[in-house]
């Protein structure tokens, strides 16, 4: 999904961006916010399972197929979310002075909150 996500930004950008329409924006963004999101905690939920196997001292998980099912639902779930949120009203369309000089039409708030918690699932990865 990442990789489709960053073909499709690869064909949608540069000058090709003057002339995306508001919803073709949302989309490109939108994918690949999704597709970062849902593979950061993917490695995430990797990292505290094998520390919790360590830390037991299990040499297998005892994840089910059902809750390794669940777990990946619930990761894309979230991950699709947080990239519909911009299409979803948290834009600056009606107020460009909370645009993002990076992202024209996404919210600054958006953006920092959007870093905010993919940095923070990432901290955890490493401490972890």
């Amino acid at each position: 999904f990442a990789g489709i996500a960053y073909v499709y930004l690869m064909f949608n950008t540069g000058p090709v961006s003057k002339t995306l329409t508001v919803n073709r924006w949302f989309l490109r963004q939108g994918l690949l916010d999704a597709s970062l999101t849902a593979s950061l905690t993917n490695l995430l939920v990797i990292a505290v399972e094998r520390h919790m196997s360590i830390m037991r001292m299990r040499v297998h998980s005892n994840l089910t197929k059902k809750r390794v099912t669940l777990l990946i639902l619930f990761i894309w779930a979230i991950a699709i979310f947080m990239g519909a949120v911009p299409t979803l009203g948290w834009n600056c369309l009606c107020d460009i002075s909370a645009c993002s000089s990076l992202a024209p039409i996404y919210s600054r708030s958006y953006l920092i909150f959007w870093t905010v918690s993919n940095l923070m699932a990432f901290f955890i990865m490493v401490v972890v």
